[in-house]
């Protein structure tokens, strides 16, 4: 399986690159480039966390299996992806490998954590956990933990990974006094931290006592996806870095509408994104007690009931899969991921800067990176068709969903934002709270 894993990752890495080279982006050399710098850049940054004595190195946490280095890779992959076709236009090729690097050290420490609490933390210490990343991600006075503890020097690893993003951010909004943007990154960090906190109740002896439907699941968990943060961060080197003006951009309302944009595009395509997740990850999620969206959507359809949502065995598994139960839940996602797609497309309306068709491409990349799962778990046609499938007509992704579903997926679309504008931005230091 790793074998196989690490070769379709190199013809992965290679196909998305000469394609994203349609839209006139760049050489896939160039992409490649900037992966690599990223991801050496990365590694550095590791090593130097390895010579402190309060977190723990690479090559222990792999030895704990809590990190491996596809987590990086491919953070970086799907960082110079999303990142290129907003900023490659914006700013100097520099600055879109630190974007790069913030979203790499952005993913790879939100997976350490969560490889942590899964594996070794009790319930009473999740919250404390998530609320010091978060505030790791955007206090400026923010200090990593004092303790002899191997766990506890774990868990600053990946604040210190967090505190990297946070560096390679406020550097360069101070650099260019748009301090302001902080803000929006900070209020989006809020979001996904009380997202983290309320996925909790996904365990099936807190679901059980308290149940939710996928309604109150995207809007009281789906923010965990994290897609916000992921666009805040090109969306601060976009609005701080316009080479053409020689850094004396000042942000116009066309600019604060694409950042709108970038931002609201960004959480429903990680939303949708959850709900891939999910399917590819049923098995698993009924082995260690969780409720996920396909378990979910399988009671809200009726097609199980609340007993056997419960029973968490082999059973359940095979009725939702036999039922299209999972298919659906795919379905699902693909309505999130069309509506990402249509508010990257308005961003032509107000910016030239952004090669928006690509940025459609790489929300196309995602879904088939999510998916890809389906066929290294079973190679069967049909998990190749659904995987390819990425890269057909998205419009026929709709059209094949079923009235039933797409009404459901119409309910569960969070409702559009007010666009925050300059003058809604105020600098100021936020801190993570303890209340979901």
């Amino acid at each position: 399986m790793a074998s196989e894993e690490k070769y379709f990752r190199s013809a992965l890495i290679g196909a998305m690159f000469a394609y994203m080279g349609r839209y006139g982006t760049a050489w896939p050399f160039s992409l490649r480039k900037t992966m690599r710098n990223a991801v050496r850049l990365f590694e550095d940054h590791l090593s130097n966390i390895e010579r402190t004595s309060n977190s723990l190195g690479l090559k222990e946490l792999k030895n704990k299996q809590l990190l491996k280095s596809k987590y990086y890779v491919y953070s970086a992959f799907l960082g110079t992806m999303t990142s290129h076709p907003i900023l490659h236009l914006r700013v100097e090729p520099d600055s879109v490998v630190s974007a790069v690097l913030a979203k790499t050290a952005l993913v790879t420490s939100i997976k350490l954590l969560d490889n942590i609490n899964d594996r070794f933390h009790e319930p009473q210490d999740l919250a404390p956990s998530q609320i010091l990343y978060g505030n790791a991600l955007i206090n400026e006075s923010f200090k990593l933990q004092n303790s002899d503890k191997w766990i506890r020097k774990a868990e600053n690893t990946a604040y210190a990974l967090a505190r990297l993003c946070y560096d390679i951010i406020m550097r360069d909004l101070r650099r260019n006094r748009q301090l302001g943007l902080m803000y929006v990154f900070a209020k989006d960090v809020q979001e996904y931290i009380s997202g983290q906190l309320n996925s909790f109740q996904q365990k099936t002896e807190y679901y059980s006592k308290r149940p939710f439907t996928l309604k109150e699941y995207i809007e009281k968990v789906s923010a965990k996806g994290f897609g916000k943060p992921w666009l805040d961060i090109d969306s601060c080197f976009f609005m701080a870095n316009d080479r053409s003006l020689m850094g004396s951009h000042s942000p116009t309302e066309s600019d604060w509408a694409v950042i709108h944009l970038l931002r609201e595009g960004g959480d429903l395509i990680f939303k949708g994104l959850l709900f891939y997740d999910d399917v590819t990850d049923l098995e698993q999620d009924l082995s260690e007690g969780i409720i996920n969206t396909s378990m979910m959507l399988g009671l809200e359809l009726g097609r199980i009931s609340k007993s056997e949502l419960y029973d968490s065995g082999p059973e359940l598994l095979s009725k939702l899969r036999s039922s299209q139960t999972t298919q659906d839940a795919i379905k699902i996602g693909d309505i999130f991921l069309l509506e990402a797609t249509r508010r990257f497309r308005q961003i032509k309306l107000h910016s030239s800067d952004i090669a928006a068709d690509a940025l459609v491409f790489s929300c196309r990349t995602l879904r088939m990176f999510l998916l890809r799962k389906l066929v290294l778990q079973n190679v069967s046609p049909d998990g190749i068709k659904t995987m390819l499938s990425s890269f057909g007509n998205l419009k026929r992704l709709e059209a094949t969903t079923s009235s039933e579903t797409l009404s459901l997926a119409a309910s569960l679309l969070p409702k559009s934002q007010s666009n925050e504008s300059e003058d809604k931005i105020q600098d100021q230091t936020v801190e993570v709270s303890s209340k979901p």
